[in-house]
């Protein structure tokens, strides 16, 4: 996914992979920034937007292909645009730039799990950071969590699924790292971002012990229209696996202000802490949906989930578990 010619831009990203041979990908090289609360440790705002020569520093300078990458804050900065929309702010700018850093992660991901086992594996650079930094990792310095974490444990998940478009139709991917056969119910339908569902259908999906299958195909002229996305959830036993597809780069998406609801149980006590439920839902399609634990609780709080997408109806549970009983909860999106 990462441009390695400086005439390839970073939106192509999805494109590119019809070009990967690899039989075992020994390094997935992406990068984003560090959550906004992260670099004000060691960055003033105005050293992070329009990022200087301080903020570059803090990226990495870096003196491998200069004519590609001669600042690797402006490789994040253009990554941003081309993907997710034009950056205007401190927190516009780290806000688009994890979202696509999490979206090229989706999309590589994504792309050796369903071509098991033409593809025999994958290996990520990198987990985390050992100073005060913005750039490779996906656990910074502090022990923050970026989005594309997040979108590596769901991609990394036993039982995972994806959309791809590596030639012309667009195709529906189960993936099964377990021992045991799974299946189940596939739904599947065209949606725009209010939720208006255009078609429906259901598959029966069955995905083999250990190996991926594609389950279906559909042709460009099934998936189109303004604003709209391709959506599949497998109910695999327990298991309920979700993905989304937008034809159109996100940027070309008429994304609303979120309409969020949430609820948060009160704290109950368990062993290491204590566990609080947030059930989360929306009236249109939000990007990113977070919870948002301050830097300084980062270390003492666990969730079992962040930094997802909901789609108009969807309800979604988080529950954390914090070293102390949590007082507020703060739901939040990066897409403004």
């Amino acid at each position: 996914m990462w441009p390695r010619k400086a005439s390839v831009t970073y939106g192509s990203y999805r494109e590119r992979l019809k070009d990967v041979r690899t039989v075992f990908n020994g390094e997935i090289c992406l990068q984003g920034p560090s959550p906004l609360e992260s670099q004000l440790r060691f960055l003033d705002r105005s050293d992070i937007w329009p990022p200087n020569e301080i903020a570059d520093f803090h990226v990495m300078h870096h003196p491998a292909l200069p004519e590609v990458h001669p600042r690797f804050v402006i490789s994040q900065l253009k990554a941003a645009e081309q993907i997710i929309g034009p950056c205007g702010s401190a927190e516009s700018f780290t806000n688009n730039a994890m979202m696509a850093h999490a979206e090229m992660v989706r999309e590589e991901l994504g792309f050796y799990r369903s071509t098991k086992w033409g593809n025999s594996g994958a290996m990520l650079w990198m987990y985390n950071e050992c100073w005060p930094c913005s750039n490779w990792a996906n656990v910074d310095f502090y022990g923050a969590m970026k989005p594309a974490y997040w979108m590596e444990k769901t991609l990394f998940a036993p039982l995972a699924v994806t959309i791809k478009r590596i030639h012309k139709n667009f195709t529906l991917h189960l993936m099964n790292d377990t021992l045991k056969n799974a299946s189940g119910p596939v739904k599947v339908c065209l949606m725009d971002i209010h939720g208006k569902v255009f078609w429906k259908e259901t598959l029966k999906g069955i995905c083999p012990a250990n190996s991926a299958v594609k389950l279906k195909s559909y042709a460009p002229s099934k998936v189109k229209g303004e604003n709209c996305f391709l959506r599949m959830e497998w109910k695999a036993g327990k298991e309920k696996l979700s993905a989304n597809y937008f034809p159109q780069l996100f940027k070309d998406v008429a994304f609303e202000k979120p309409k969020l609801n949430r609820t948060a149980s009160k704290p109950v006590k368990v062993s290491g802490g204590w566990k609080t439920a947030v059930k989360i839902s929306s009236e249109n399609y939000v990007r990113f949906v977070y919870i948002d634990i301050p830097l300084r609780q980062v270390r003492d709080v666990t969730l079992s989930d962040n930094y997802f997408d909901l789609i108009p109806g969807e309800v979604r549970t988080v529950e954390l578990v914090s070293r102390q009983a949590l007082k507020k909860v703060d739901v939040k999106s990066l897409l403004k």
